[in-house]
């Protein structure tokens, strides 16, 4: 009831943005004017999974991206009618017309360094509602439905299911942008709400003492660097306040939402290396995408060797943006223990994939499967005869590829959530769980 209460207040506000169409193009060729139409269509399939839905802010994917709910109760129905907003540029029934003004003539002059991949501009050129600016960069980035496609057809688990290969796409990019525009989230003058911005985490340089490292939160993994910020200046963690605010946290949740539906789990990865006890500190020599580490004394410090590449877009320039991003310092994360129970345990099964295994049933035909399963008291990966007769092989990691003389040159590569105890497959070629529901798109043909 809450919820509706807050929506009925940006009613008319959200039956506009269901008319919302693209004008302008200026300086975009017939080329350049159809990647755009076709971004703002597949950002539409997002939307579709994320307007209604109301968020379980227990869950883990809420909790990497949005915080945990003992720190953002206070902003969880501003997050929530800030997607659902979001999200109405495509549904409803319009009362008025809504324009964006899209163009490709970097009226600004901000696409000339070669960094940008898009920026918007509340007032342009003429248009009182927002212009989004499309740079160059931006159309060398892969379509989202390319990107999950390499993703459902991957082999390895670690690239299926890691955020970071979905999240440099066109569709993506465009959501954030729709974001920092006010009149598409009801910030002032449209609304009571404060705007959506970027924000610039920043860690301690343990090799110069004051000096602080700065990266912009793009990205799964600084997002939930920036969701399991502790603010030690305030004693407490004042996440939720920062979530409802920053525009790559509800971006990626997003993106999340709806990769579950794409891929049939969460791809959980990366994996926040936060302070103990949520995992193991980093190696004395930190990793190129890890862009902190714990030093001797449990300091949370930057690390200068970290690839900004990683993130997926590099940092901007601002020059030409109306808002420069908002800073924090990390030198403390939200412990584990202030987490939801249903967020902790899928936490730990994802931290420590090997500790869990799930019993494989073959109910298709007689074949062959490559696995990784226990053998002498070691995990390794084999070639194992796997029969279509009631008997069920303990699997570990979460996928195996499948074979049958019964199905000539078809080899099946499937995945699953780790923590399914059984998954079964099925006469119809698919995988399933104990419940008799689909896991995934992939099925072999015999």
């Amino acid at each position: 009831m809450v919820r509706r209460e807050l929506c009925l207040v940006y009613a008319s506000l959200t039956s506009a943005l269901a008319a919302t169409s693209f004008v302008g193009y200026e300086g975009c060729s017939q080329g350049q004017t159809d990647t755009i139409n076709g971004a703002y269509a597949g950002a539409k399939s997002i939307f579709d999974i994320v307007r209604d839905a109301n968020i379980d802010f227990s869950k883990i994917v809420a909790g990497d991206f949005l915080g945990p709910q003992k720190w953002n109760q206070g902003f969880q129905d501003q997050i929530q009618s800030i997607i659902h907003d979001v999200a109405s540029l495509n549904g409803g029934t319009p009362a008025q017309s809504f324009s964006i003004n899209v163009r490709c003539d970097d009226r600004s002059n901000v696409c000339s360094d070669g960094k940008t991949y898009a920026y918007t501009k509340q007032i342009s050129g003429g248009y009182d509602h927002g212009s989004i600016n499309f740079c160059p960069k931006w159309f060398s980035q892969s379509s989202l439905d390319d990107a999950v496609n390499a993703g459902r057809r991957s082999t390895d688990w670690n690239y299926k299911y890691n955020m970071e290969n979905y999240q440099n796409a066109r569709e993506v990019t465009l959501i954030h942008e729709f974001l920092h525009i006010d009149w598409v989230i009801g910030a002032d003058p449209y609304g009571s709400r404060s705007s959506v911005i970027d924000y610039d985490i920043q860690f301690y340089d343990d090799n110069q003492s004051g000096k602080k490292v700065t990266r912009t939160v793009y990205g799964a993994r600084l997002a939930k660097i920036l969701a399991t910020w502790f603010d030690s200046s305030q004693q407490k963690p004042s996440i939720g306040r920062i979530i409802a605010t920053s525009d790559e946290n509800m971006t990626m949740y997003m993106l999340a939402a709806y990769l579950i539906t794409q891929l049939g789990t969460y791809p959980h990865l990366p994996m926040m290396n936060a302070s103990p006890p949520r995992g193991k500190p980093l190696p004395s020599t930190p990793l190129v995408d890890d862009p902190f580490y714990f030093n001797a004394t449990g300091g949370i410090v930057a690390n200068d060797n970290f690839n900004t590449n990683s993130v997926g877009y590099p940092d901007p320039d601002y020059s030409a943006e109306e808002r420069a991003p908002v800073n924090v310092t990390i030198d403390k994360f939200i412990d584990l223990v202030d987490y939801d129970k249903d967020y902790v345990d899928a936490y730990n099964i994802r931290i420590n994939p090997m500790t869990k295994a799930s019993n494989f049933h073959n109910q298709l035909h007689d074949g062959w499967i490559t696995v990784r399963t226990m053998a002498q008291s070691d995990i390794v990966t084999q070639d194992l005869e796997c029969k279509a007769d009631g008997s069920y092989t303990v699997v570990f990691d979460g996928w195996l590829n499948y074979w049958s003389a019964d199905c000539p040159n078809q080899v099946a590569s499937f995945m699953w959530p780790m923590e399914y105890g059984d998954v079964y497959l099925q006469s119809d070629g698919y995988l399933h769980d104990a419940g008799g529901n689909q896991i995934g798109t992939i099925k072999i043909d015999c």
